[in-house]
């Protein structure tokens, strides 16, 4: 219920500045563009989007902004390590694989 209200405005708004931002290649290497776009989406932005994401699920149980910033801090190491596991390779696949054009279908 929070993914199609929150996190997924924020991850096209994401996609977007980022595709502005950093062009599909990088002194003439694809892969060099996609190595900094999977760093970059794996530190500040999966950490912003983690953030939101536990807001959001505490805020609908009715959780008081306390116990969400408890939850966020005993969790957010937690999610973000088991993130690595898994997406760094996905968004290898997806930054190098040929051109996208709905960057979204991973994030909704």
């Amino acid at each position: 219920m929070v993914r199609p209200w929150i996190p997924a405005p924020l991850a096209h708004t994401y996609y977007v500045f980022q595709d502005t931002l950093i062009p599909s290649s990088i002194f003439g290497k694809w892969w060099l563009s996609a190595l900094v776009k999977v760093v970059l989406d794996q530190t500040f932005y999966v950490a912003t989007y983690n953030t939101v994401f536990f807001c959001g699920i505490g805020a609908l149980r009715g959780d008081r902004p306390k116990q969400i910033f408890a939850d966020i801090k005993r969790e957010f190491w937690h999610t973000m390590k088991a993130g690595w596991k898994l997406w760094p390779l996905v968004h290898c696949i997806t930054y190098t694989a040929g051109a996208y054009t709905r960057p979204l279908l991973s994030s909704t």
